[in-house]
C-alpha cells in the first residue's frame, strides 16, 4: 500500500480485513486507503463501497478511462500516460520485434524529429 502511494498511484484501494482496532482502521487510511471493511461484512455493502471508491475511475461520455494520470482511450486503442503516447511506443516495438531498438529511435518514432 505505502509503495504504491509512493509511486504517486491514485488507484483506488479497499481495504478488506479482519483488523478491527481502531488503530488498524487509523493505520489503512494513513498508508492510503480509500475505504476500510472489516469482516463480517455484507455483500451489499461491499458492492457500494467499491461503487464509491471507483466512481471517478469510470468512463466519460467520450468512453475514455483516467486513472493514475493516464488517459485509456479504447476506442482509438490508445493510452495516453502523462502527456506521452504510450500506444504509438508500443506500436515502434511490435513492428521491431526481436531488434534492439534504440532511446532515439523510440523518442523520434512516438514524438517526432528530436532537437540535438
Amino acid at each position: 500500500m505505502q509503495a504504491l502511494r509512493a509511486q504517486g498511484r491514485t488507484t483506488p484501494v479497499l481495504m478488506l480485513t479482519a483488523r478491527d482496532g481502531e488503530d488498524d482502521v487509523i493505520r489503512g487510511f494513513d498508508m492510503g486507503a480509500d475505504d476500510y471493511l472489516t469482516k463480517p461484512f455484507s455483500f451489499a455493502e461491499l458492492v457500494a463501497l467499491l461503487q464509491s471508491i471507483t466512481r471517478h475511475h469510470r468512463p466519460k461520455q467520450d468512453g475514455t478511462i483516467e486513472s493514475d494520470g493516464g488517459v485509456l482511450d479504447p476506442i482509438r486503442h490508445s493510452v495516453t500516460l502523462n502527456m506521452r503516447n504510450e500506444f504509438l511506443l508500443r506500436v515502434c516495438l511490435v513492428r521491431r520485434a526481436g531488434q534492439c531498438v534504440v532511446r532515439k529511435a523510440l523518442m523520434e518514432f512516438v514524438w517526432g524529429r528530436i532537437m540535438p
